[in-house]
């Protein structure tokens, strides 16, 4: 089968990349020519994609490299790209495991999110705010200490703890330039996991999960939280299990459903974004015996996929990343 990996000098990018060239013919494309170069040191076909913000470029030619080189899949990784292609569908002429516009909606914006899930999910006492009326509102209702970011985007984007509203007020003043939305709730401060499955018509068909332990350059933003880890280790949890079940039920739709999930003070799991790409880290899953770029190829090619439904990882697997070598996994149980 023949793969276009987009975004990859990105790090969801080079993981899918990593576990898929032994098997198939992967071509790749990238928005920036400094990033491609981390896609030619992998692969023998790369492109260079203009950005998702001049759409009609974007779509022409994506169409183009699609067409040149008879591609098969397409495992778009960039939100930007994924988010648009999601809603744009019918402008590409092209096969994607991605999930059907009106789904992807919801998960885009995390307010959206919190409004499709609710009832069927613990989430945190979460609020859209796009002003500062808004915060102040949410002060008043609730105690404190709470969690902001941008309401759309990843690597935590212009995420931090606030623990008075003055400092709520502040944050909010100095990003205001960007024009963004925000979504601000309820201080989670126990354990970080991903729980990534793949789906088709509400049913789980397979999945992996991990723990987030540390982040890269996490002393360069003030949250600490950089969207990006530095290590992380896989698990098998039957709570996130139960959880990623359940909110899979309402994506009757064929794609990739990504949960993001930090527990409370009382060690409970409460859901904070649901994405459509694959996350958490592509790489440890494939190396501790989950594939899940391949399943989606078998996926796509009409295959039975030979991964259970559930915890088809090593448990106890541990990635060890930096920026300057290759990450390095150990461990297992």
């Amino acid at each position: 089968m023949k793969v276009l990996v987009t975004g990859c000098g990105g790090n969801i990018g080079i993981d899918i990349i990593r576990s898929l060239r032994d098997r198939h013919d992967v071509v790749v494309c990238d928005i920036s020519k400094y990033q491609l170069e981390f896609g030619k040191a992998l692969v023998d076909t790369a492109y260079l994609l203009p950005p998702v913000s001049r759409p009609e470029e974007f779509t022409s030619e994506f169409n183009r490299i699609c067409e040149k080189e008879r591609v098969d899949l397409v495992l778009s990784n960039p939100d930007p790209e994924v988010e648009y292609i999601a809603t744009h569908r019918k402008d590409f002429d092209a096969e994607f495991f991605l999930m059907g516009e009106e789904y992807a909606r919801h998960c885009i914006n995390k307010h959206l999110t919190y409004e499709l899930l609710k009832g069927l999910a613990d989430f945190p006492a979460t609020r859209e705010v796009g002003d500062e009326d808004g915060i102040r509102e949410f002060f008043e209702k609730h105690e404190g200490p709470f969690w902001m970011r941008a309401a759309e985007g990843a690597g935590g984007r212009g995420s931090i703890m606030v623990k008075d509203l003055n400092h709520a007020l502040h944050w909010f003043d100095y990003w205001k330039d960007k024009n963004w939305k925000w979504v601000i709730h309820e201080y989670l401060p126990g354990r970080n996991f991903n729980w990534t499955a793949l789906v088709k018509g509400g049913e789980v068909i397979t999945s992996a999960s991990m723990e987030r332990l540390e982040y890269l350059m996490r002393q360069v933003s003030v949250s600490g939280v950089t969207g990006n880890v530095s290590r992380c280790i896989t698990v098998h949890d039957e709570r996130l299990n139960k959880l990623g079940l359940e909110v899979c039920k309402k994506f009757r739709t064929r794609g990739i459903v990504s949960i993001d999930i930090k527990e409370d003070s009382g060690g409970v799991p409460n859901i904070t974004e649901v994405g459509i790409r694959l996350a958490g880290r592509p790489w440890l899953y494939t190396r501790a015996g989950a594939n899940l770029a391949q399943a989606i190829t078998e996926i796509v090619d009409g295959k039975e996929v030979s991964l259970p439904q559930l915890n088809p990882t090593r448990p106890g697997m541990t990635e060890i990343r930096q920026v300057d070598i290759e990450p390095v996994i150990i461990g297992g149980e």
